[in-house]
């Protein structure tokens, strides 16, 4: 199953964005304009400080200038009072600068966040875990990290580090919950089980193949074997033993 950004809280740069947006998430606050003009001395690394900044605040990670979209960068640099913007090619510039490294360290600071490194994954995969274990949804699980990663104050790392982590934490906790399963089942669980997958005498489909048809057009026929169909599966699962799983993975699909 593929997961999209949309799937999880985890955020993109707008393709498409309101100069209302544009106002209230990026315009450098004054507390904001003194940290740029202590920091930033020079005019263009000032703007460009200050669209890391501003676009930093609104995803939780850092991107290359370059693609930040024109309409962004143009309005930090109207607010800053830039009246001419420089080409992109000066902000590309600017990302492989000494400097940039040196602002981006201070924008940290000023931020009150850490770089997410290489050490941070295992506390990673035991939140993932911790995570999966009432989250059924891979998406859901990823939101859940994104959602620790700012609690704790850390950028966020790439998107496909997250969907790995996610991944490997839904296949370790549903391997986990199948074998806590498997060896619930009694010998007579089984053999109503293997039952499900014969083709009985006289029978077009099998047992499994009968549970997992689908409704077909209303009619009073049809609702009597659905109510049949109902009572087959309350009993059948009857003959199942208890088997306690958090609530989220009794309703996966």
């Amino acid at each position: 199953m593929k997961i999209h950004h949309a799937d999880t809280n985890y955020r993109l740069l707008p393709s498409e964005i309101s100069d209302k947006e544009l106002e209230l998430d990026y315009t450098p606050s004054p507390p904001d304009r003194q940290f740029l003009d202590k920091t930033a001395k020079r005019r263009w690394a000032h703007l460009s400080l200050a669209i890391h900044l501003m676009v930093f605040r609104n995803l939780g990670y850092f991107v290359p200038l370059v693609k930040v979209p024109p309409q962004i960068r143009d309005h930090i640099g109207a607010a800053l009072g830039h009246k001419i913007m420089p080409p992109a090619s000066t902000f590309e510039t600017y990302d492989r600068s000494g400097p940039q490294r040196g602002h981006i360290a201070a924008l940290r600071t000023y931020l009150g966040v850490q770089p997410f490194r290489d050490k941070d994954g295992t506390w990673l995969k035991t939140v993932a875990v911790e995570a999966a274990e009432s989250k059924h949804a891979v998406g859901d699980i990823i939101s859940a990290l994104c959602e620790q990663l700012v609690r704790h104050r850390f950028e966020l790392p790439p998107f496909e580090l997250l969907k790995k982590a996610a991944n490997r934490a839904h296949s370790i906790v549903t391997e986990r919950h199948l074998g806590k399963i498997a060896n619930a089942l009694t010998p007579k669980a089984k053999k109503v089980i293997d039952e499900l997958f014969k083709r009985r005498s006289g029978e077009v489909i099998t047992g499994w193949q009968y549970l997992k048809r689908e409704p077909k057009f209303p009619s009073s026929n049809e609702a009597r074997e659905m109510l049949h169909h109902v009572q087959h599966l309350k009993q059948l699962a009857d003959q199942m033993p208890p088997v306690d799983l958090p609530q989220p993975k009794l309703r996966a699909d």
